[in-house]
């Protein structure tokens, strides 16, 4: 199952609203792969399901520590 990512270049603009959100940090290029504007997750699906189907919103995080870089979606 392929997952996008798109890179974004955004401020944070925040509003308090109270709501909680679940992170999963996914650290290096294996990870990814590169496609133009936007970057591809390949995992297992058993990964992506759960995210799926958790009870909070799950942003995926991708961290590249050689550009020290990260991309969320």
């Amino acid at each position: 199952m392929r997952r996008f990512l798109k890179k974004l270049k955004s401020k944070w603009v925040g509003v308090l609203t109270g709501q909680l959100l679940a992170l999963q940090i996914k650290t290096g290029a294996s990870h990814f792969r590169d496609v133009g504007d936007a970057l591809t997750y390949y995992g297992p699906n058993v990964h992506i399901n759960y995210w799926r189907d958790y009870s909070l919103s799950v942003l995926l995080v991708a961290y590249f520590p050689d550009t020290n870089k990260s991309y969320w979606a």
